[in-house]
């Protein structure tokens, strides 16, 4: 029987977007994004290097290899210029027992590119793409407390808290969806 799942990430398009997989030539890109202090704020705290955001693409990469999904390159329809990344992973994470083995939501958008709406746009095609193909009835998504843009977003999507999870001293909101019929 052949394996249903897609060994590349799917072409999404939005009216403004395209998602798409991603490409070696991204990094670049992604370095500069992530270096942004609005972007990397309540997720990481600091900026990623060059080798790590090699690493996440790799690892999205093998995402869609071994799991059927992962993120997309998230581009401007006219130019393919990429302005974030956003998809699902399931990233085994330490310490966080309460989200093992369902598909979470995460996303990172340019912050030239914050309060015009594409974020959600982007999210809503990701989230019908993953309907219809995830594994599992929930997809989670994991929040700091101090996000507020990032919590309207999950709750728009039909996200609703669940429980603080986390260290003490790094505490984040854990969001879940019941995936539409």
């Amino acid at each position: 029987m052949p394996d249903p799942r897609p060994a590349a990430a799917p072409r999404l398009e939005t009216e403004r977007l395209r998602l798409r997989g991603f490409a070696p030539g991204d990094v670049d890109r992604l370095v500069e994004i992530w270096a942004e202090p609005e972007v990397h704020r309540h997720i990481t705290g600091r900026a990623f290097s060059r080798q790590e955001i090699w690493f996440r693409v790799l690892r999205s990469l093998g995402h869609w290899q071994l799991l059927g999904f992962g993120y997309w390159a998230v581009t401007d329809r006219n130019d393919d210029r990429v302005i974030g990344e956003m998809g699902f992973g399931d990233f085994m994470r330490d310490g966080l027992a309460e989200i093992a083995g369902r598909p979470e939501l995460g996303f990172v958008l340019a912050s030239s590119q914050h309060g015009k709406g594409l974020a959600i746009e982007a999210l809503r095609a990701i989230q019908n793409w993953g309907d219809g193909h995830l594994p599992g009835d929930e997809t989670v998504a994991i929040v700091s407390p101090e996000n507020v843009g990032s919590l309207r977003m999950v709750e728009k999507l039909g996200f609703a808290r669940s429980q603080r999870i986390g260290a003490a001293e790094d505490p984040v909101d854990l969001y879940v969806r019941r995936k539409s019929s």
